[in-house]
């Protein structure tokens, strides 16, 4: 994938090794860009009615989605980007005689109105649910079904391939027992606590091997680090998930932030490196002293829901890196939660950034300014670049 000014992202590592290219196309999502990838769902019914209703995706492009006037335009809808398009949720009766809740992609080419090229992907029967759209990996969503209050029956996790609509109920449980979701997923994996228990449950989405894990008191001790799932910090070995691995460059010294046990980024060994703190993060400063117009930021925020849809624009859904892309920008697509994207540059100096938004919630943020003569080194920067 190239992106202008640019990025050429070679999937390979944890965030795609990216290579600095001076070709100006674009093959990504939601900038009215071409579009390399395509959902092999299983129907193809669309979705059309009138009159429409706006929704601002989250990279600023604007498409709208019909709205029939028998149903609340003002209840938000559960929307997600993903690599292959705009996936959403429809509740039943937005299509005349529809009884079903409908999960939906539609890819960002083509009609203004999303529905109108959109394809099926999955439907439900559940009466007294509400679904919603928790996170989407590797092309895998993760759809929540919450019962109604009062209703007593139990809340469930599904997962539903994007590329081929296999739908699989992965678990339920009562919602009593839980003030959130028991899960965490990342890199095509999942993993649950089991309420009342001291155990878990970790599943490859893609293959559908499972493992039991113990010693999992609530679901808060489940979570990613670096690239692995881990169980009160501790990294659990998975025959289906390794760990990141790093390598420190040759010419290059590792950059943390204060007080933290790992690096962030890896920088020149030349360049001055300072840490700073905020609100909710922590990050690092490194500037070249012989040429201070050269620097490296890199910062973690800790803010949960911050790259989330707000509902007062009639959109929710999982955290996503494209709310961090200025409007109109080109941006690749490195994993689930990772774009890169280039900032408008000068004829002395360009911005190269990534974006991206962790499992457990937050945000990782890295920025390389340097002369287009330095491409190389803004790739190796970048592509050290440590996150969950």
């Amino acid at each position: 994938m190239v992106l202008p000014g640019g990025y050429k992202a070679i999937m390979r590592t944890k965030l795609g090794t990216i290579a600095l290219t001076a070709t100006i196309s674009i093959v990504a999502v939601g900038c009215g860009a071409t579009h390399s990838s395509s959902a092999t769902a299983v129907k193809t019914a669309t979705a059309v009615a009138k009159p429409g209703k706006p929704i601002t995706i989250a990279d600023g492009h604007t498409f709208q989605l019909s709205v029939p006037s028998t149903v609340d335009a003002n209840k938000p809808l559960s929307v997600a980007d993903t690599e292959l398009g705009i996936l959403y949720l429809l509740p039943p009766h937005w299509i005349t005689s529809q009884t079903q809740w409908q999960l939906r992609l539609a890819p960002t080419t083509g009609a203004t109105d999303i529905a109108r090229d959109s394809v099926l992907v999955a439907t439900w029967n559940l009466r007294h649910a509400t679904l919603s759209i928790a996170d989407v990996t590797q092309n895998v969503a993760l759809v929540i079904a919450s019962p109604a209050p009062g209703v007593g029956a139990k809340a469930s996790l599904w997962a539903v391939n994007l590329e081929n609509g296999q739908r699989t109920n992965l678990h339920a449980w009562n919602p009593a027992q839980l003030s959130g979701p028991p899960f965490v997923a990342g890199r095509g994996v999942v993993a649950w606590w089991n309420p009342g228990t001291a155990t878990a449950t970790a599943a490859d989405l893609l293959t559908g091997t499972r493992q039991n894990l113990v010693g999992v008191a609530s679901a808060e001790d489940l979570s990613f680090i670096n690239g692995a799932l881990a169980i009160n910090g501790t990294p659990v070995a998975l025959p289906f998930l390794k760990p990141f691995t790093h390598v420190l460059p040759k010419g290059y010294q590792w950059a943390y932030p204060t007080g933290a046990l790992n690096p962030i980024i890896a920088v020149p060994d030349s360049w001055v490196v300072t840490s700073f703190t905020g609100q909710n993060s922590v990050g690092i400063l490194a500037v070249n002293p012989a040429h201070p117009s050269q620097h490296v930021k890199a910062s973690l925020d800790a803010c949960v829901a911050c790259f989330a849809p707000a509902e007062n624009t009639g959109v929710t859904g999982p955290d996503s890196p494209l709310l961090g892309v200025p409007a109109g920008t080109a941006f690749v697509w490195l994993s689930d939660h990772a774009v890169a994207y280039t900032l408008p540059g000068t004829t002395t100096a360009t911005t190269y950034k990534l974006q991206v938004t962790e499992p457990n919630g937050g945000v990782v943020d890295a920025a390389a300014t340097l002369p287009t003569n330095l491409k190389r080194e803004a790739t190796t920067i970048l592509n050290s670049l440590w996150w969950p």
